[in-house]
């Protein structure tokens, strides 16, 4: 019900002009739902875990990720190793930068080497170990990322770095963030554009547009 509730205010968000056009409203009710229902099931949660610390054993030998014991997990519930640890604002200065770099490296290699990401890596879902490595919590929610993506973020980084605005566009549509028209949010009366908070509508531009 809750699904069928946030279908019909999307709709209603497109209606009103709120929504770009192309905005499948459909497919992201559908993969909300299935990524909920996904993290809800503690037996798959399990599997992210294992294949997740098997695909980055060798390139992050200081991640952590603790086991899964199967015969005692089932749907609804899960079983697995007790992680000692501390969040990051319980450390200490030399110790808070170990971690932050531990944590870069492990983003990083996620999205440019294995492709494999672990979706929900907030603070609460990593903690700092006695031996000094990361610990990363909370599989319920994975994604894997294609070739093509890998290599348009990596592009993205490079752009940024150079200041390529207008070349980020063709990485972020790479990506999936941009659709294949741009558009601007517009007042309605002028054109012009205006604040997302302010009334007015989409409207579709060219890439220089866009990107001046």
């Amino acid at each position: 019900l809750d699904f069928v509730v946030v279908r019909a205010l999307l709709d209603a968000a497109r209606a009103a002009g709120v929504l770009s056009d192309e905005a499948d409203v459909a497919e992201m009710t559908a993969e909300v739902g299935a990524g909920l229902f996904r993290e809800l099931d503690f037996t798959q949660e399990a599997r992210n875990a294992r294949r997740f610390a098997r695909e980055h054993a060798a390139c992050l030998p200081d991640l952590l990720v603790p086991e899964y014991y199967e015969r005692f997990t089932s749907r609804r519930v899960l079983c697995s190793a007790w992680v000692d640890g501390r969040k990051l604002g319980e450390l200490g200065a030399a110790e808070q930068a170990r971690m932050i770099k531990l944590a870069l490296d492990a983003c990083f290699t996620q999205l440019l080497r294995t492709g494999f990401i672990h979706a929900d890596a907030h603070q609460g879902n990593l903690l700092y170990t006695r031996a000094g490595e990361l610990a990363l919590l909370d599989f319920g929610l994975v994604t894997q990322v294609t070739v093509a993506q890998q290599e348009a973020m990596a592009l993205a980084l490079l752009h940024t770095l150079a200041r390529d605005w207008r070349a980020l566009i063709s990485d972020f549509r790479c990506m999936g963030l941009l659709p294949s028209t741009p558009a601007l949010w517009v007042d309605r009366r002028t054109g012009l554009p205006a604040s997302t908070l302010a009334p007015g509508c989409w409207s579709r531009v060219d890439d220089g547009v866009f990107a001046d």
